[in-house]
């Protein structure tokens, strides 16, 4: 779980492809983390319980126009 969600961290991404024998088998989006923590909540350490939600969020989401074309 913290590997992907360093992942997710690391690469801006919300969601994940896992492969299996090098083909596309899943795909975990942000909000599948979230649903596992939330119904696994006593799995997850006292710190991360207690941190502020602003610890763990994205200060620049990208932004996009319902055409698809990126906001500069």
């Amino acid at each position: 779980m913290k590997d992907l969600l360093n992942l997710m961290w690391r690469t801006k991404r919300h969601r994940i492809i896992v492969s299996k024998d090098g083909a596309p088998y899943q795909l975990l989006s942000h909000m599948d983390v979230v649903r596992y923590m939330d119904k696994h909540s006593g799995l997850i350490p006292e710190t991360a319980r207690n941190s502020p939600v602003k610890s763990f969020m994205s200060t620049s989401p990208v932004t996009v126009r319902t055409d698809g074309m990126p906001l500069y």
